[in-house]
Order: structure tokens, then C-alpha cells, then sequence
């Protein structure tokens, strides 16, 4: 019996995300499926707010729009996530001090 017929637009393929503590999150999606899912399930499993995350490809930032079709993302990709910081230090009486 032959094997089924597949689209390349719908194969799937295995990505990890790597975060900041280099945790690694392992995720199986469609090489069309817009890349804001695995954003949300990665912020919602490691318990971040996906407004304050920001993830890269090959040192690219990349949005929830694009897919990983688009990208050339193949099989066994690594994306990086990094949580946004603001502030750099604190003020003590109208100086900046460092941490």
C-alpha cells in the first residue's frame, strides 16, 4: 500500500523554544499555522505574559503572524524567547543607583 499523500503546506514539524534560563519547550506544528498559538502556549506553560515576550529566529524577532513556512523554518528549528525589561535600576532621592 502507498503512503499517504501529503502537502508540504501541511506537514508538520518539531520546534523547541529556548528561554532566557535556557529551558527548553519542545512543540509539533503545521509549517502554515500562524506562529501566535505556539506563542500563547508557550507564555500560558511557563507562566509569562505573552505581551512581555519577544522571540527570535537566527537573531530575528519574529511576530505571531508569520508562519514557519515563511520563515524557512525546518524541522528540529530552535526559537529564542526573551522577556521585555524596562526600568535598569532604582531612584533613592532623585538619583539613579544601580542594582
Amino acid at each position: 500500500m502507498a503512503a499517504p499523500i501529503t502537502s508540504i503546506g501541511t506537514e508538520r514539524i518539531d520546534v523547541r523554544v529556548r528561554g532566557q534560563d535556557d529551558r527548553i519547550l519542545y512543540f509539533k506544528i503545521n509549517r502554515t499555522a500562524r506562529l501566535s498559538r505556539l506563542f500563547n502556549i508557550y507564555c500560558e506553560r511557563r507562566q509569562l505574559d505573552v505581551q512581555t515576550v519577544q522571540f527570535l529566529y537566527e537573531g530575528n524577532r519574529i511576530t505571531g503572524n508569520q508562519t514557519p513556512q515563511a520563515l524557512g523554518l525546518e524541522d528540529g528549528a530552535e526559537l529564542c524567547a526573551f522577556v521585555h525589561q524596562t526600568g535598569g535600576g532604582r531612584q533613592q532621592h532623585g538619583h539613579l543607583i544601580s542594582c
